[in-house]
């Protein structure tokens, strides 16, 4: 019998010691972004009809050209190992399509996709979604600004269940254009 809770102990003691169960750990410290903003923060603040030295200033140094073509250059600024800015720059029309990449895991899985059906029926039948209003559809929670064109804004929702959710804002309108996603 001794030996029997004997084993069992070592067993469970062992099991706390490879599993981590007991321990605290803190999350990794957010990184320090290399320019004037974070990710999030210098994607809201750039606009698709500022030029590459104004988008220079904005995130506090110089973008690194990516490719380019007759038609276009492309910049990329790494704010941190897994944070930048990508913007491509049309040269006949002067206007830049501007994304944030970052990990998935910084969007919040807060949203609840429970009113899609809502969603999707309006858009079907031209009914008009401002950004506040998609919002509340998608359980009170504000998107994280993805990518910024001259006529679009599009925002990302994810979900605890391993959802998201992307849609289109008119960037005159401020209203839902488009909305996709996996539920």
């Amino acid at each position: 019998m001794k030996k029997k809770l004997l084993n069992l102990l070592v067993i469970a003691g062992l099991t706390i010691a490879v599993t981590g169960c007991g321990n605290k750990t803190e999350a990794p410290a957010k990184q320090k972004s290399k320019g004037n903003c974070d990710v999030f923060e210098c994607i809201q603040k750039l606009e698709s009809d500022k030029s590459l030295e104004e988008m220079n200033d904005i995130i506090g140094f110089e973008g690194t050209l990516q490719s380019e073509t007759d038609d276009y250059k492309v910049y990329n600024w790494s704010l941190t190992d897994d944070t930048s800015i990508t913007s491509q720059f049309m040269l006949k029309s002067g206007n830049a399509t501007i994304t944030a990449n970052y990990p998935s895991s910084m969007v919040p899985k807060k949203a609840d996709f429970s009113k899609w059906d809502e969603i999707k029926t309006k858009l079907k039948n031209k009914e008009t979604i401002s950004y506040d209003e998609f919002v509340k559809l998608v359980g009170g929670v504000q998107g994280t600004m993805d990518k910024k064109t001259s006529s679009s804004i599009t925002y990302v929702w994810n979900n605890s269940d391993g959802g998201f959710l992307s849609a289109y804002f008119d960037t005159k309108t401020g209203n839902c254009t488009m909305a996709t996603g996996r539920f």
